[in-house]
């Protein structure tokens, strides 16, 4: 609700691909903290990090989609993007499932999505 008016204010200022870095490195931050997170103070600081990210991810994504293929192509690339993200989310909670029982803490998952956002 607030965050969304943000990057679109940012957008005047800023290139998009300046904001997909900014947004990354905001969901790297949030991914970070839920990590290391002992109270609830800083879980809602994650979350809040969190919800910036994704704010900037969810509205930016479809204006680089179109610089990047066309608005001709731009529903075979979200055909794409969203069966990648409909087998991640089956694929990266099972994986993650698996290593919480081997290391014995559930903390697994941010560490899981920490890697991936310093991935990308």
């Amino acid at each position: 609700m607030l965050f969304r008016p943000l990057w679109g204010e940012l957008t005047k200022c800023f290139g998009e691909s300046t904001l997909q870095f900014a947004w990354t490195l905001i969901l790297l931050a949030s991914q970070v903290a839920f990590t290391f997170a002992e109270d609830a103070w800083m879980f809602i600081i994650g979350m809040i990090l969190f919800s910036l990210g994704l704010a900037g991810y969810s509205g930016l994504k479809y204006v680089i989609l179109i610089d990047l293929v066309g608005g001709a192509n731009l529903n075979k690339a979200l055909f794409f993007d969203q069966m990648f993200d409909a087998i991640m989310t089956f694929v990266v909670p099972t994986v993650s499932n698996l290593f919480i029982k081997a290391l014995g803490t559930k903390k697994v998952l941010f560490i899981v999505n920490t890697v991936a956002a310093a991935l990308t």
